[in-house]
């Protein structure tokens, strides 16, 4: 409210008070649905849901049951990219709002 009151606008608001703010708590949910969508691999086989399976049980089923050992190798190749791509673009992120709280 003081914002507005000093004839700030909601979208002006939004970006640099609301924003900021929740930026640790938006990081963290998408740290969590990352890790769930690519799925731990012994919880996954043993408790978790059958359909639609992780990509790690999708490659070992692949690769053991259907022996289609290329398709293993390009899950585990994408796997390993998305994750790379993630991880740096969280350290980006986290380093560009540290910045900005400094």
């Amino acid at each position: 409210e003081a914002a507005y009151n000093l004839g700030a606008g909601r979208l002006e608001v939004f970006r640099h008070i609301l924003l900021p703010l929740s930026m640790p708590g938006i990081m963290i949910a998408v740290v969590l649905v990352f890790i769930a969508a690519f799925g731990d691999f012994a919880i996954n086989t043993i408790a978790g849901p059958t359909y639609p399976p992780s990509l790690a049980v999708l490659m070992v089923t692949s690769a053991n049951l259907l022996q289609e050992w290329n398709f293993a190798a390009c899950i585990g190749v994408l796997i390993m990219a998305v994750s790379v791509i993630f991880v740096l673009l969280y350290s980006r992120l986290a380093r560009v709002i540290q910045e900005a709280q400094a």
